[in-house]
């Protein structure tokens, strides 16, 4: 028997849906009426930008009403009329100042921002609220769907978190907190309607394949390959670090662009910014950051290795939770951090030469405010410092230099420089560099000039580990995928990306597994074992979107759940 063949189950069936949605409105209706003195608070909600590879022009409008059409049921407000704000010209861009002047003229309360951006097969939303009328900061929401068109229940579940946090109200349709066990999805009540299901923002690109999503990892002999990501950033992210900055036992992530340092704690889904810091001089740019505790004091210190056109000037800094104080500034060396095969990590560094960004040499230094040679360290000279890692791939007691080249191809190499393999495939990929610019257009253009400066460019970084639990170790690292860059010197554009863990087999590095193609540059990661249990671990990956030449100022960073337990299993 069909529930259409019974009328009662029917009427009882729309009964159970419906009875919800109707308390809701007359519940709504019943305040507006005690309230019908007060003035409706109003908002603009400018027009969505798009950082994906896919034209997704036919879903922005539509999200953007749908967005409209939640905010004013869920939270009674009054939505500006799209052609108002279209003759207004707003730039969403433009700096907080500008834009609640803007607001002012177009009588709005407040103004909302937004952006859709394509994560391999899933999307997300990202909003920013901007009161119009006050100095407050903007706040920052994001919902996230695993396929396109589940992209409706992320708009549901933005619209409730900016109701709720914005203008005090309460989601009828949310699940109490005392309902679901501890990181447990919250199980919606079967009399609501699909449209009011809101999956758990942790769980929205996690969908295992044969459940509707994708797959985000591709594994041989590791498990998982689910990842978050969390709000987008208004930064060209130059590089990524995550540590214990201020000693409270927990690891911090540290970003940085081209011009500065920002500290942000994961806290629940969304990064919250709790230290920021422009590099000390600003003439340098940043183009790499580490993050260790060489001085033993329990809180890891910040290493930066910046530059002008001509030579380093690199930085180290500590964070108490309150402030930044410098360890050292003005080093005329370039840094980075570095693990040794015996298990200690030390700071390494480089400098440059007369006429050369690059002088060859690479040493390991003493730490504390006055940086200085300790000893030279075995590594080949025609490898420099952030091109390599040292470790011992095959467990025979000896030491092997893993190394990616300008041209993008990974080498294995005894510490004398004799060569054991070389990749056929490109990995790597970067668009940061150290020495001078050739032109003064925009960064990373195609030039013939024959008078063009060689550019030295700087990798991410080698990470090593036994990824698989089988004694032996694996290295992770980037591939990002472009022709043009590597056959054009100074041309630099990669639209997306992955990640490898490779293995030794005894005469070249195979794969273990990888992550599904990432769209935009990937610029830099890190992997963060998690302390509790040794099978599992996080992986962040730092990512520009957009990644073409003319770059766009926005970033994200994707957080992989990895499991290393079940492997050999595929």
């Amino acid at each position: 028997m069909t529930l259409f063949s019974n009328p009662k189950a029917l009427a009882r069936t729309l009964c159970t849906l419906l009875l919800p949605i109707i308390l809701v409105s007359f519940g709504q209706v019943h305040s507006l009426a005690a309230d019908e003195t007060s003035r409706q608070e109003s908002i603009a909600i400018l027009p969505l930008q798009s950082h994906t590879t896919k034209d997704l022009a036919y879903l922005q409008e539509g999200l953007r009403d749908m967005l409209a059409s939640r905010l004013s049921a869920n939270a009674g407000v009054s939505i500006i009329d799209k052609s108002k704000i279209a003759t207004a010209a707003i730039d969403a861009a433009g700096d907080n100042m500008k834009l609640r002047e803007a607001g002012t003229k177009l009588g709005a309360d407040y103004l909302f921002s937004g952006s859709i951006t394509s994560i391999g097969a899933g999307m997300s939303l990202d909003v920013k609220v901007l009161p119009v009328s006050s100095q407050d900061p903007a706040q920052t929401f994001y919902a996230s769907a695993a396929r396109e068109e589940d992209i409706l229940q992320a708009v549901d579940k933005i619209s409730w978190d900016i109701a709720e946090k914005v203008f005090n109200k309460k989601n009828p349709f949310a699940a109490p907190a005392a309902a679901a066990p501890v990181q447990a999805d919250p199980a919606p009540a079967a009399a609501l309607p699909p449209s009011y299901q809101t999956p758990h923002p942790e769980r929205a690109f996690m969908m295992p394949t044969g459940e509707g999503g994708a797959k985000l990892i591709r594994p041989m002999g590791v498990g998982g390959g689910e990842f978050t990501k969390s709000q987008n950033f208004s930064m060209l992210l130059q590089a990524l670090d995550v540590g214990d900055v201020d000693g409270d036992g927990i690891a911090e992530i540290v970003l940085a662009d081209k011009t500065g340092i920002t500290i942000y704690k994961h806290i629940e889904n969304t990064f919250k910014l709790i230290g920021q810091t422009p590099a000390w001089n600003t003439k340098d740019i940043i183009h790499a950051v580490h993050i260790a505790d060489l001085n033993d004091n329990g809180r890891a210190e910040i290493y930066v290795s910046a530059a002008d056109t001509k030579r380093p000037n690199s930085f180290a800094m500590e964070w108490d939770g309150q402030q930044f104080a410098y360890i050292f500034q003005n080093l005329p060396w370039y840094v980075r951090t570095l693990r040794l095969p015996e298990g200690r990590t030390i700071l390494a560094g480089q400098k440059a030469d007369v006429g050369s960004p690059i002088k060859p040499g690479i040493f390991e230094l003493s730490t504390g405010p006055n940086p200085d040679i300790v000893q030279r360290l075995a590594v080949p000279a025609k490898v420099n410092l952030f091109d390599f890692t040292m470790t011992d791939l095959d467990n025979n007691g000896s030491t092997e230099i893993v190394a990616l080249d300008q041209s993008d191809r990974i080498k294995v190499m005894h510490s004398d420089g004799d060569s054991l393999w070389e990749s056929d495939d490109y990995f790597g990929g970067t668009k940061r560099y150290i020495g001078e610019a050739e032109l003064k257009t925009v960064d990373n253009l195609v030039t013939d000039n024959p008078k063009a400066k060689e550019r030295t460019y700087i990798p991410s970084r080698i990470i090593v580990g036994d990824m698989n639990h089988d004694g032996q170790n694996d290295i992770v690292i980037n591939k990002n995928q472009s022709t043009a860059s590597r056959v054009m010197r100074n041309y630099k554009s990669y639209p997306s990306g992955e990640i490898y863990c490779l293995t030794w087999n005894g005469i070249a590095l195979s794969e273990l597994w990888h992550t599904m193609k990432i769209d935009g540059y990937v610029a830099d990661y890190q992997l963060v074992p998690d302390k509790e249990n040794p099978d599992l671990a996080m992986l962040y990956v730092g990512v520009q979107l957009g990644g073409g030449v003319l770059e766009a100022k926005r970033s994200t960073v994707l957080m992989y759940h990895l499991d290393f337990s079940n492997k050999g299993k595929e």
